[in-house]
């Protein structure tokens, strides 16, 4: 009887255990990253603990409870950037993920998924502590205290910043730093990095005022090094950073889709699309994903972007892209607002 107690305290302890709210530590802007309803920040992020082999099960938690989430569809994640998370459960080889990993084989899921999940199975043969389960990572609550941290932040030192060297990884930099106040992955165009392992992406690092470091991941170090610097505050025009700014047609395209399917469009989001809009009518490369902009705009429900479509239609190079623009152009209110113009978002600082 006093077995059978202590048993099943044991397993109330288990089930009410009190999730996990923060990570510390370097590893902490990975998971940051990946939490930030971003595919492609998400996926980069699976990619770095498959290739460096992480093994940090506080970290590979964030990789677990987003697969979760996919599972109950409450998040929208790509077959391929859930299939990166699962390979990264399975880079853990912990006994933690074995239930969770036969559960996912038993669901209807996505036959790729499955596929990763017997190999991750198969790899997760080291003994654990606990057995993980969803809910054992509070994302939300994990975010608000990592923004606190950055609001908390006064000031970062030039002087200890002058010490950043190229080559220097990333563990390094943020040992010397501490907590970045901005950062971001940002697709480039392939002429502008040897980076192919990475999917031609640099990590941007902010440490407020006193300037950004901006990382290659370097396959031979299995890290992401310092490739450049540059000192000094933001520029006001600055907007590098965000994905809608994407170089790379792909990138542009999957940030846009996201929003669309998700809702989370700001204003600030909505302006930088339509000022992308503007300059991408002409471009067959970017055909595809000025296309899901104009379905974008035409979800905003607001007469503040009709003039951008309108110009769209009118002036395109593409049938497709006029399509859309059409069509999304209808789905908006004739109201007489103040129009978005090209140039207005260099007005805003980032």
């Amino acid at each position: 009887m006093k077995d059978f107690i202590l048993a099943s305290c044991l397993l109330l302890s288990l089930f009410f255990a009190k999730p996990v709210l923060a990570i510390e530590g370097k590893y902490q802007i990975f998971a940051d990253l990946m939490t930030r309803d971003n595919q492609l920040y998400t996926k980069v992020i699976a990619k770095t603990i498959v290739f460096n082999e992480i093994q940090d099960l506080e970290l590979i938690d964030f990789c677990a409870e987003l697969v979760a989430k996919r599972l109950d569809k409450e998040i929208m994640l790509s077959v391929d950037t859930a299939a990166w998370l699962i390979r990264a459960i399975g880079t853990s080889k912990s006994r933690r993920y074995q239930y969770f990993l036969t559960q996912l084989l038993n669901s209807d899921e996505d036959s790729k998924l499955k596929k990763y999940a017997r190999s991750a199975l198969k790899k997760t043969r080291k003994r654990s502590k606990g057995r993980f389960f969803k809910g054992a990572v509070d994302l939300d609550a994990f975010r608000q205290k990592v923004d606190q941290q950055r609001k908390d932040i006064n000031s970062f030192s030039a002087v200890i910043f002058s010490k950043i060297k190229t080559h220097q990884p990333l563990a390094q930099v943020l040992e010397l730093m501490g907590t970045p106040t901005k950062r971001a992955i940002v697709s480039v165009d392939k002429s502008q990095t040897a980076n192919d392992v990475m999917g031609w992406n640099h990590l941007y690092v902010r440490f407020g005022d006193a300037g950004r470091v901006m990382f290659d991941y370097a396959a031979d170090k299995k890290s992401w090094i310092v490739k450049g610097m540059e000192t000094g505050p933001v520029s006001v025009n600055d907007f590098t950073l965000h994905p809608m700014a994407a170089v790379q047609a792909g990138a542009l395209k999957s940030y846009v889709e996201h929003l669309y399917h998700n809702g989370k469009a700001t204003r600030f989001d909505l302006d930088l699309a339509a000022e992308r809009l503007y300059g991408l009518q002409q471009s067959k490369k970017y055909r595809d994903a000025a296309s899901w902009v104009c379905r974008l705009l035409g979800t905003s429900q607001s007469a503040r972007y009709r003039t951008v479509l309108e110009v769209t239609v009118q002036s395109a190079r593409y049938n497709k892209l006029k399509k859309y623009a059409a069509k999304a152009l209808a789905e908006l209110p004739e109201q007489t607002v103040e129009q978005y113009t090209r140039g207005d978002v260099y007005a805003i600082r980032l």
